[in-house]
Parts: C-alpha cells; structure tokens; sequence
C-alpha cells in the first residue's frame, strides 16, 4: 500500500468514526472579505458578510470562564475538532498560509457564533493531519445573563 493510500485511509477512517459517534451540528461560515468592506480608522470591516454556512464534522467542546477584568465578565471558550476530510470535501483550504483567512471565520454551533481565534492541525499521521482544531472565544459582559 503506497503512502498516499494510507493517508487517505486515515483521513476516510476518522471522518467515519467522528460523523457516527461525535458529529455534532457545527458549522463554519467563512468571511467574503470582498464584500466585508473596511469602515472604521483600523481598516476593520464592522459589518462583516459571510458565505453560507458549510456543515463539518466533528466534536464541539465548550467551556466559560470568569474574566481578570471586571469589565470582561464571562467568556465562553470553544473548541470544534474537526475532522481534515471534512473542511477537504467542503473546498476549504488548509494550508498553513490561509490560516489568516480561517482565523477571520466563525464557527457556528447550536445557533450560537463563535470566532474563530487560533487553527492548529493536530495527529500528525503519514505526513497528514488528521485533525484541525478551532478554538474560539465568545467575550459575555455581565449583562448578558441577566
């Protein structure tokens, strides 16, 4: 069996396991930066458009933490593990030079959006990642749950 073969063997198996035990309902939208137009001093774009929304599959972790600051109060940590044939299929590009572009993504999970802070491939297997991690902050202030 050719290493090509056992990478993709790899990546069919995890998509597998992961879309029978751990899919969850997660999404990512991907922001079209061309019609995200800048509209502040920064050059930040205030209005952001998204693409439609790409199903993936994989696992959502969530996780809330109390602010340092007073002013930060409550943030929701995220993380979606999703699995490498998944963002493939979807037409996503995971080369390391557009995680610029995947850290301008949202991903969405139960209705909720969370932006995108840090990509990271993870299980290196055969030269392959089989894995890439989403990890996400969502700050709350306090009046949010009030």
């Amino acid at each position: 069996m050719s290493r090509d073969n056992i990478a993709q063997e790899f990546l069919d198996g995890v998509y597998e396991v992961f879309d029978t035990l751990l899919s969850s309902n997660i999404y990512i939208k991907l922001l079209d930066e061309e019609n995200s137009v800048p509209d502040n001093i920064y050059g930040e774009a205030q209005s952001k458009v998204y693409y439609p929304p790409l199903k993936l599959v994989g696992k959502f972790s969530l996780t809330m933490k109390e602010g340092e600051q007073p002013i930060e109060g409550i943030q929701d940590f995220a993380v979606a593990k999703i699995a490498t044939k998944s963002l493939i299929d979807n037409g996503i590009d995971i080369s390391p030079q557009n995680y610029p572009y995947l850290h301008k993504a949202v991903i969405v999970y139960d209705g909720v959006e969370y932006p995108v802070q840090e990509v990271t491939p993870t299980t290196n297997v055969d030269d392959v990642f089989l894995f890439f991690e989403f990890k996400c902050l969502k700050p709350k202030v306090r009046g949010d749950y009030a």
